[in-house]
Order: structure tokens, then C-alpha cells, then sequence
């Protein structure tokens, strides 16, 4: 199995041979394993206490991926005197009353025996499935993604010649209440958010 690092450097050669061609170029991801491994080490840390929110693993894991990125990207640019990168942790607006905030069913998280996975549901308010016969699993909402907050930073950032990491994961759903952006236990579908690109 390859590492990050091995994972980071591939990314960083295609990314090379985009910009030789004149292209501008955001890099996106995944963050599916990486968020079930930030909630597995919140729930240790915790203990009894409630894992840490969706949001807050999603920020988490949107700047590690960027960070072993931006590192090996840097390095590429010192010996190659390429345009350099820049990382932003992104917000993704949701409406809070999308209906998948009714009906969760979005995987996330380890696998659990029913009995620790009823525990958790009603200890936290966890609804649970069981997950194609190998277990019990957390599920929460995948909303439909409306806006990239930072849409307007990142095209700044393409505009002054920078790659640009940005929205890994689908970005952290947010909702907009009171007037202000409040995190939401949920993910976006990374696909769905490509939508939210258009224009940039």
C-alpha cells in the first residue's frame, strides 16, 4: 500500500504536467477513511464524552491532506521554480432544511456490535444501521451542497497564480442561522459539490 507522502507526490507531478499545458488548477479529495480515523481518535481521547462534531473532523482532515500536499508541492517548486500553493480550509453552505437532514444515511465511522452501536445512539443521538452485514454504523445526512463560502478567496488566490487546495472532502457543511455559519453534523458528497465550481 502506498503512503501519504507517496500518494502526495504522484498528485503534485499531475498537477505539473496540467499547469505546463496553461491550465489553472484547484485540487480537491477525499476524506472518507481519513474522517472515520478523526472520529476513532476523538471517541478514544473523549472517553465517555461525545466524539468531536463532523465539522470540526472535516477542518481536521482538510488540513492534514493539504498540509503533506502543500509540503511536497513546495519542494517541487523550489527545484523547479513552479507556481506555488496555497491551502484554504473550506466552508460549503447547505440549507438547514434540506430534506436529507430527515432521512441520514450517509455511512461514517467504524463498524460496531448492535449493542455498542445502540449505546452510542442513545448516549449521543446517533441514529445506526446495520451496514451490509459486517456490522453497526453511525449514518448522518449528505445535504445538498449550495455554495463555497470562500468561492471568492479561492478565485483570488487562481487569479494571482496560485495552485489552490481547497474543499477536500466535499468542504464542512455549514448553515446559515441567526446570521451566522454554524457547523452541521453531516457530509457532503464530494461529486455533488463539483457543481459549486462552475464559473470559477
Amino acid at each position: 500500500m502506498k503512503s501519504r507522502q507517496a500518494h502526495a507526490r504522484e498528485t503534485c507531478e499531475g498537477i505539473g504536467a496540467v499547469l505546463q499545458k496553461g491550465y489553472r488548477v484547484v485540487v480537491t479529495h477525499g476524506n472518507g477513511p481519513q474522517v472515520g480515523e478523526a472520529l476513532l481518535r476523538s471517541e478514544r481521547a473523549q472517553g465517555a464524552g461525545a466524539p468531536q462534531h463532523l465539522d470540526v473532523c472535516g477542518a481536521e482532515t482538510e488540513g492534514r491532506w493539504a498540509t503533506c500536499c502543500s509540503k511536497r508541492w513546495t519542494t517541487r517548486c523550489m527545484k523547479r521554480n513552479a507556481a506555488e500553493v496555497v491551502s484554504l480550509i473550506t466552508q460549503v453552505i447547505v440549507d438547514a432544511d434540506d430534506p436529507a437532514f430527515l432521512r441520514p444515511d450517509k455511512p461514517i465511522g467504524p463498524f460496531y456490535q448492535r449493542e455498542e452501536a445502540e449505546q452510542r445512539r442513545d448516549q449521543f443521538g446517533w441514529k445506526v444501521v446495520e451496514d451490509a452485514g459486517r456490522g453497526w454504523r453511525r449514518v448522518v445526512a449528505s445535504p445538498h451542497p449550495r455554495r463555497i463560502y470562500e468561492i471568492e478567496a479561492i478565485r483570488a488566490c487562481l487569479d494571482a497564480g496560485f495552485v489552490v487546495i481547497a474543499a477536500g472532502g466535499g468542504g464542512i457543511p455549514v448553515v446559515r442561522r441567526a446570521g451566522r455559519l454554524r457547523g452541521s453534523e453531516a457530509v457532503i458528497d464530494k461529486d455533488a459539490a463539483r457543481r459549486c465550481w462552475r464559473g470559477i
